[in-house]
């Protein structure tokens, strides 16, 4: 019993220094704002590994079983309420794949960083995955698809986009809007002009980047839904693969100096 407790204090202990920012890492933002901090984030975060997509050693879903995997044992799909299991392996659960959070048509489909990156790639329901399509997150009433846990129907969110979204649950709206915002910073270099990208984003612009609709969702679920205990262990997962990090979970008030309040000011 003395060994597996202590087994389990050093495990806990690993993951607390793994979560903890390395030194100097972010130095090179500090004092900026707006364009140019987000900028400089972006040239911090860009560097680092990506494992090869799919199934296998080495590869995405061997990821997911350190990344996502549920304290009560099961896969953590953010996208429906099923409980599956991880089969061993890096082998896919049956019933699911790999979701893109930030749809891959989005950049035009490449099969690049972003195209692997885990902070917007998620284990996911088939029916699910196939629902939400390539849709921009939103809010709606559930009229095309409602699984209980996402939602895919017009957009009420504003006034500027009334056409297909998907909806999470409140309880991961800050999860999404945090896994678009590394996106949309990590590669901003991208031109986003790929299928329903305009709807959130102008393309070929770094800053603000996101239209006024998308901005003011996107700050409002980061603000709703805080980071959570599960977000900081994910990225500590996924640090120790890809060795860069999501600022927006390091750093919650980033958001607010880049494209909020604060963004005349120094962060």
């Amino acid at each position: 019993m003395r060994k597996i407790t202590a087994s389990i204090l050093l495990l806990g202990v690993a993951v607390w220094l793994t979560a903890q920012v390395p030194a100097g890492y972010y130095d090179s933002a500090k004092g900026k704002s707006a364009k140019e901090l987000k900028t400089a984030l972006h040239l911090i975060i860009r560097e680092g590994n990506r494992l090869s997509y799919g199934s296998g050693s080495g590869k995405t879903w061997s990821g997911f079983e350190q990344s996502d995997l549920h304290p009560d044992g099961y896969v953590w799909d953010m996208y429906s309420l099923n409980k599956r299991y991880f089969p061993g392996g890096a082998s896919v659960p049956g019933g699911m794949n790999i979701e893109h959070s930030v749809a891959k048509s989005w950049w035009g489909g490449t099969n690049n960083d972003a195209y692997k990156d885990l902070y917007h790639l998620n284990p996911s329901d088939v029916s699910a995955n196939s629902a939400r399509s390539n849709y921009p997150l939103g809010i709606n009433q559930g009229s095309k698809f409602n699984n209980g846990s996402i939602k895919v129907g017009n957009n009420s969110y504003g006034t500027e986009y009334s056409g297909l979204c998907f909806e999470p649950l409140d309880e991961y709206k800050g999860d999404f809007a945090r896994a678009y915002m590394y996106m949309f910073t990590c590669y901003e270099n991208f031109t986003w002009s790929g299928t329903s990208a305009p709807s959130m984003l102008v393309a070929k612009e770094t800053w603000p980047m996101l239209r006024p609709w998308a901005k003011n969702m996107l700050l409002e679920w980061h603000k709703k839904d805080p980071v959570s205990v599960k977000e900081r262990n994910r990225m500590a997962a996924i640090f120790k693969i890809q060795h860069n990090r999501n600022p927006y979970i390091d750093y919650p008030e980033l958001a607010d100096f880049i494209w909020g309040a604060s963004s005349s000011g120094g962060w």
